[in-house]
């Protein structure tokens, strides 16, 4: 057998675990809170980041340009550059550049370069890898570009050489009108190394597409550390740079972890409240009433009797709604299970109870005698030439005869009734004649309160002479009569298939000998016959 579980606990598990999800819910949302600060607290380190990088690279120009001008002051480059003396210029830059080198500022020189004023290289010198004349060449590249619309003046910014990331300038040699240009190339690293001692945080410092590393200036952080990466464009706009930033942000994980704890705590007590709540009102509002409901429909389902009757319950809109849809359909079922009862015991035709109805008020009358002591009589009706009726004129003309009959026999018996006086105010509800059609031209009848020979007698000839008056259908008159068995509790029988028999075997033997009745004890006795039945025709009027 297999045992499922009940709604209670099938909506306690599905309100526990919707608690539980809740809970789960609440433990993400915590993380997504924890992961959402954390990259805002990385952007905002970028955004810091970028920030002072741009003002330490704005410093390292102004002193590159400073440390230019400086150069100029001190030499007559001018003449230099007219008389193109290109073994002076390099002897005079490589002193220069080497006094630049023990200077304590922003600026790490790494090439120092001499152009004439179409910007063609008159010499140079180099500290670095990279060949002295491939050093950052896109600034005489854009310099070029400007010379051509008049609009040449200091540049500089971030370039890339063929191994190592510079910051380059490009400042005119001879006041407004140039006759030549210096470029001065640093390394940037010792300006954004700094950047570290204002923000007090780890920067490393790498090139872009490359693994040279300019500079760590801490040790990483091995835990609780967050990580921001800045990206620094060149002159052409084009990434070179990027310099990433480790903060230590134990104090900020420890308190967002608080933050997500005490959120979880009170949503784990919001969830068990909530439960315990949900649980109550599901008990009340739902599981209580459709609980009653599926009593209701067992005790239907056992009495058929109880079918109709109204049901109220309490609960949600949704209960109350169904119980009225349940009321609606119980009162329509029992109104077609009695019309479907009705129609199962009643002949369609004569509108007489049939055979069915017959047998069940036949077993009850039974049972009831039994507990009573009570006798009663049965009595099986069939018509004499009903047949001829039916070959001679029709079913219809048949069907009316019948139809007919049935009123007869219907207003015979109360006629008896009160002929015999055998009811009284003390009778039982339950002790009532019936009449049936069993089928064709045969009917049968149940006298509850008839229990002597005399009164059965009375009654079969009242029946006899009410079927054999003259009937007129359909412009035809027609006489029919009326044969009768009688049989009687318990005398002919002491259940229902030996009193039908006997009541069946007194009948025919009534038709055979033409009499218009026959007990069942008077089986084999001489009785007077009946007279032949006729048929006629009247004559029909137009109207």
């Amino acid at each position: 057998m297999i045992h499922r579980p009940s709604m209670r606990w099938t909506l306690s598990i599905v309100v526990i675990l919707m608690g539980s999800l809740a809970i789960s819910l609440s433990y993400f949302v915590g993380e997504i809170y924890i992961d959402t600060s954390l990259k805002h607290e990385r952007a905002t380190i970028e955004s810091i980041t970028k920030k002072q990088s741009d003002y330490n690279l704005k410093k390292l120009h102004s002193e590159l340009v400073d440390l230019g001008f400086g150069l100029q002051s001190e030499t007559d480059y001018p003449t230099l550059i007219n008389k193109i003396d290109k073994i002076s210029m390099r002897g005079l830059l490589e002193k220069q550049f080497e006094r630049s080198l023990s200077e304590e500022n922003l600026v790490r020189l790494q090439h120092l370069a001499l152009f004439d004023k179409e910007l063609n290289t008159l010499a140079a010198v180099s500290n670095s890898n990279d060949a002295a004349d491939r050093i950052c060449n896109v600034i005489p590249n854009l310099a070029r570009e400007r010379a051509q619309l008049n609009t040449i003046r200091t540049i500089g910014g971030l370039c890339k050489g063929p191994s190592s990331v510079y910051y380059s300038i490009l400042i005119p040699v001879g006041g407004l009108k140039p006759v030549g240009y210096f470029q001065l190339s640093s390394d940037p690293a010792i300006a954004l190394e700094r950047i570290s001692e204002i923000l007090n945080v780890p920067i490393k410092i790498t090139p872009i597409l490359d693994t040279n590393r300019f500079f760590a200036s801490r040790d990483t952080l091995q835990q609780k550390i967050l990580t921001s990466h800045t990206k620094l464009a060149s002159i052409s706009d084009k990434e070179v740079l990027e310099l990433e930033v480790a903060q230590d942000i134990t104090p900020l994980v420890d308190s967002l972890s608080d933050t997500r704890n005490q959120l979880l705590v009170a949503s784990a007590i919001v969830t068990v409240f909530a439960v315990i709540f949900a649980l109550y009102w599901l008990q009340k509002s739902t599981i209580k009433p459709i609980r009653d409901l599926a009593d209701t429909l067992r005790r239907v389902r056992r009495d058929r009797n109880f079918l109709g009757e109204e049901v109220k319950l309490a609960g949600s809109l949704e209960i109350r709604e169904l119980t009225k849809d349940f009321n609606t359909m119980t009162t329509q079922l029992n109104v077609m299970y009695q019309a479907m009862d009705q129609l199962a015991h009643t002949d369609t035709l004569t509108k007489l109870p049939n055979r069915l109805e017959l047998q069940e008020r036949l077993r009850l009358m039974i049972r009831q005698s039994v507990n009573r002591d009570a006798p009663f009589a049965l009595f099986l009706i069939d018509l004499d030439r009903f047949k001829n009726v039916n070959d001679t004129l029709g079913h219809e003309v048949g069907d009316l005869l019948l139809q007919e009959v049935a009123k007869r026999l219907s207003r015979s018996i109360r006629e008896t009734d009160v002929l015999l006086q055998i009811r009284s105010p003390s009778t039982p509800s339950d002790a009532t004649d019936l009449i049936a059609r069993l089928g064709g031209d045969e009917f049968a009848a149940l006298f509850p309160l008839v229990t002597t020979r005399e009164q059965a007698v009375i009654i079969a000839n009242n029946i006899v002479n009410s079927v054999s008056q003259p009937l007129e259908i359909n412009g035809h008159k027609i006489n029919v009569g009326a044969s009768i068995g009688i049989a009687f509790y318990p005398e002919n029988g002491d259940n229902e298939r030996e009193l039908l028999r006997n009541a069946d075997a007194a009948m025919y033997d009534a038709k055979r000998k033409r009499k218009g009745y026959t007990i069942s004890n008077d089986l084999g006795l001489p009785q007077p016959a009946s007279g032949n039945a006729e048929i006629t025709t009247l004559p029909r009027f137009k109207h």
